[in-house]
């Protein structure tokens, strides 16, 4: 289980196409705020320390967090982001 709060700003350019994501990683696009807390966070099962959040379908999202040993927090994006403010912590 996460605790905590995560803030990103992810940008947001009009899509291309119906199948073309290619400019949805573009970093020099408007950003716009995604809040997540630690509830957001599901286990993933058979992975103890791996979770998962999703965002809301507009944002093509998914953020993955990883609790290592020293209980520090790895996180994983599946498109480009630029975090801003990472208050998660395990517990």
């Amino acid at each position: 289980m996460l605790k905590g709060t995560l803030k990103l700003a992810v940008p947001m350019p009009p899509p291309q196409g119906d199948n073309d994501n290619a400019a949805w990683d573009d970093f020099n696009s408007t950003p716009y705020g995604v809040d997540f807390t630690g509830t957001d966070f599901h286990p993933v099962a058979g992975q103890p320390n791996v979770f998962v959040a999703t965002a809301p379908t507009q944002y093509k999202l998914t953020v993955t967090a990883t609790v290592l040993s020293d209980g520090n927090i790895q996180l994983a994006y599946s498109r480009f982001v630029q975090e801003s403010d990472n208050n998660l912590t395990a517990g």
